[in-house]
Parts: C-alpha cells; sequence; structure tokens
C-alpha cells in the first residue's frame, strides 16, 4: 500500500459528523430520502473528494457490467469516483476503509480482470481520484474478495494458489503479509470471504473444508479456529461480516427453517448464540450480502423481494426501530447490486 494509507486511521473528532448520522436515522424513518426525480447513478456531487459518512459503496452489472459505485445515503445521490473505472474491466466485491469514529471514508479495495494475471485485488484512493500503487499485492494467480480491516491498516483477500483459495492478510502500513498459521483448508478444499474485525484479530470466512459451505472464524491470537458447533449447518452459509470489536457477526444462509432461498442471520460471539433479527429483514425471496455499523444498529444487505427494481437491490433496516426496512431511494436499479459494504460512524 501507499505510505499515505496509515493515515486512515489517525484518530479525528468529528462532533458535527456525529450528530449528523443521528439525523441521518430519523430522515430514513421520515423517508425524506424519498426524493422525487431522483434518477440513480445519473445523480452526483458536484466533485469528486473523499468526505463523507453514512454511504454505501457496492457492485451492480447496471451498465451493462460489473462496475463499482458510491452511494450517499443522507444526499440521495451517487459519489464520484473518478479514475477507478477503466471502462472496459468488470469490477466488484469493493470494500472500503471504514474507521470508527473518523468518518474517513478514502480508500476503496476491489477485484478486477483489469491486470495481466486474471482478477487482481486493486486500491482505489478517492482523495487522489487515482488507483494507489500497491506493490506486492497481486501474484499470477487470481486475487479476490478484498476485505479492509475496521482500523483501515489491513487488508485481507482470497488468493487461488495451485488450484485451492486460501486467505492473505496484508499489512498497509508495513507493507508485508501476516502470517495466518493454521487456518489453511486441506489442499482440495476453499477458503474465501475474509471478514476481518478491527484489527484483524479475528478473521470470519466461508470455507467448503467440511463438504459444504460454512462460515467459519479465525483467531490470530490462538492461531485457530473458534470452536463455533452450532453456527454451521448442513446447508449453504456464505456472506459474513464481522462488526470492528468481533461481538457481532451476520451472515447469509439457505439452512432450515429461513423464510427463503437465503435468509439472513445474527450471531453473538460473546455469547454465542443467535440473535432476533426484525420480522421484515428476511422475505420468501433471496436476503444476502449483510454488513453491520459498527454498533450492529444498522443493517444493509441485498435482496430481490418485491418490489425489486430488477433483480438485487439494496435494502436498509435499522434495528433500533423494528418494521423499518427500506429500499433507499434513487439507489436501485434494473440491474444486479451486489456485495455492499456500509459506512456508518
Amino acid at each position: 500500500m501507499p505510505r499515505s494509507w496509515p493515515a486512515v486511521a489517525r484518530p479525528r473528532r468529528h462532533a458535527a459528523r456525529r450528530g449528523f448520522a443521528r439525523r441521518t436515522v430519523a430522515w430514513l424513518l421520515l423517508g425524506v430520502l424519498a426524493v422525487p426525480g431522483c434518477g440513480g447513478e445519473d445523480d452526483v456531487v458536484p466533485a469528486p473528494d473523499c468526505s463523507g459518512s453514512n454511504m454505501i459503496v457496492f457492485a451492480s452489472d447496471r451498465n451493462g457490467r460489473s462496475q463499482i459505485f458510491l452511494f450517499d445515503l443522507p444526499l440521495a445521490e451517487y459519489r464520484l469516483l473518478n479514475g477507478l473505472d477503466d471502462g472496459a474491466s468488470p469490477d466488484g466485491n469493493p470494500s472500503i476503509t471504514r474507521n470508527v469514529g473518523t468518518g474517513d471514508v478514502r480508500y476503496i479495495a476491489f477485484e478486477s480482470t483489469r491486470g495481466s494475471s486474471g482478477s487482481d485485488v486493486f486500491v482505489y484512493d478517492r482523495c487522489a481520484a487515482a488507483i494507489a500503487p500497491v506493490s506486492g499485492l497481486n501474484s499470477a494467480g487470481d486475487e479476490t474478495d478484498p476485505a479492509f480491516s475496521g482500523d483501515g491498516l489491513k487488508l485481507a483477500f482470497a488468493r487461488d494458489t495451485l488450484g485451492d483459495r486460501r486467505l492473505r492478510l496484508y499489512d498497509g502500513q508495513n507493507d508485508r503479509y501476516i502470517p495466518l498459521p493454521g487456518l489453511d483448508a486441506p489442499v482440495g478444499f476453499d477458503d474465501w470471504a475474509p471478514a476481518p474485525n478491527q484489527t484483524a484479530s479475528l478473521v470470519a470466512f466461508v470455507s467448503n473444508r467440511d463438504g459444504n459451505d460454512d462460515v467459519l472464524v479465525y483467531d490470530a491470537s490462538g492461531d485457530t479456529l473458534l470452536d463455533l458447533p452450532n453456527l454451521s449447518s448442513p446447508e449453504e452459509d456464505t456472506d459474513p461480516w464481522l462488526t470492528p470489536d468481533g461481538h457481532w457477526l451476520a451472515f447469509a444462509s439457505s439452512r432450515a427453517g429461513g423464510e427463503g432461498l437465503l435468509d439472513l442471520y445474527l450471531y453473538d460471539l460473546q455469547t454465542l448464540t443467535f440473535v432476533s433479527l426484525d420480522p421484515d429483514v428476511n422475505s420468501p425471496e433471496t436476503d444476502r450480502s449483510p454488513t453491520l455499523s459498527p454498533d450492529s444498529n444498522v443493517l444493509t444487505f441485498v435482496s430481490d423481494r418485491a418490489p425489486t427494481l430488477g433483480g438485487l437491490d439494496l435494502w436498509l433496516d435499522l434495528r433500533s426501530s423494528p418494521g423499518d426496512v427500506v429500499r433507499p431511494s434513487a439507489s436501485g436499479s434494473t440491474g444486479a447490486d451486489q456485495s455492499p459494504c456500509l459506512v456508518w460512524p
């Protein structure tokens, strides 16, 4: 990573932004985001910058190929990402630096085939409106599923190593890889979709090492997998997300007892129990790719439930106000919107 990358971790106090976040919740509840005439990706703020909070970065094929979009919830507008799209390559699985308490949303990591070796991981700098120079991050294999740690200093991703996907953790502050002993699946099986906590001392991920897709949690302090027997199921468990404090784990699953094809679940890693979600969160259709605010009170995900605009759309649930599951106005499209990552102070 560029040497400026650690700057995202410097603490700053933004009392105005904290108040702004509280007001945003009220705006959502009052439906102020339902702004007439908002036309999706054509609505943008005047110029690119690296400011903002209460935003969702996601991938969408609304323009015929997968691209990265950054949606500003309070403004109900898209932020410009000049210099990110190369005009030809599909980009997906974005992650954004989301320091707790700072409001810094400078870097976006994503996967793309624009490189010379299949799929690679790239980092976009919103302040410079350009792809950041990163040495040693990519290899001759495929790199996918990038995810920043909560402090923005580490980047986890999956690498195809001799036909098997393995998790890697890159320290952007010191330009080095961090060993993950005891993590790799046996030969012939895959690990992917990492989700680190604040410092990447915990990493949730998906693995098929037991014959089907399961969500597992790696404890870097003990170089071991946590014993969470009631977390896995005989069905598909996927799309994990950890809050920065490592308390809450959200994921999607097709396990028995759900409402639809894939449903969302919230697991308390302190009490080792499942926590009930609002009744309207899950639907008879596909609900997946959850992402949480640091306090777990705001949940975003994608769903093809009615009234969909076409394919998967973004949805938002304020868990402190049960029943308020909404599609942010102007965020939807006739394409498939996928892999959201929430910035919420």
